[in-house]
């Protein structure tokens, strides 16, 4: 389950712009038959984590604290 949600329902449409974009989804739409269905897929399932987030339109993320956060004075002593 997600853990963190962001409302893109103000820049829905320019994420749909983006998405037709991209060179390496060209392929994907292709087979899929048309943008149109990929498209209908990216509001589907922004919709959907829009409706767990209470919104129209959102995505979702999985924290993952998999490695400590270092401490900068460990990164970059000179500097502090």
């Amino acid at each position: 389950m997600p853990s963190d949600y962001v409302n893109i329902t103000d820049i829905m449409d320019i994420k749909k712009k983006a998405l037709l974009k991209h060179r390496s989804q060209k392929a994907n739409m292709a087979r899929m038959g048309t943008a149109t269905d990929i498209l209908r897929n990216l509001e589907i399932q922004a919709a959907l984590r829009g409706m767990q987030n209470q919104c129209m339109y959102a995505e979702a993320f999985i924290f993952v604290n998999k490695y400590p956060r270092a401490k900068e004075k460990n990164l970059l002593p000179q500097y502090l």
